[in-house]
């Protein structure tokens, strides 16, 4: 049997992974219509944006791994 997902927890993933998804697509485009960025500009945010996510993201990911998963979602759940 899988186990199932507290809906608050379901929810708040959708949540973010749409702010993400939205940000991903917003800041170029605000870049450009806004303030007049060229591509290189923008290829520059879009690069940052990608490298924010590596250096957070996947050491994270590690640490997160390592840890007891009631812990985790607890303090999850806090923050």
């Amino acid at each position: 049997m899988r186990p199932t997902l507290p809906p608050a927890l379901l929810a708040s993933t959708a949540g973010l992974h749409a702010a993400d998804q939205l940000t991903l697509a917003a800041l170029p485009l605000i870049a450009t219509l806004t303030l007049g960025a060229g591509p290189g500009m923008v290829g520059a945010l879009v690069a940052a944006q990608g490298a924010a996510w590596l250096l957070v993201s996947l050491p994270a990911g590690v640490l997160v791994d390592r840890k007891p998963r009631a812990r985790v979602l607890r303090g999850a759940a806090l923050g």
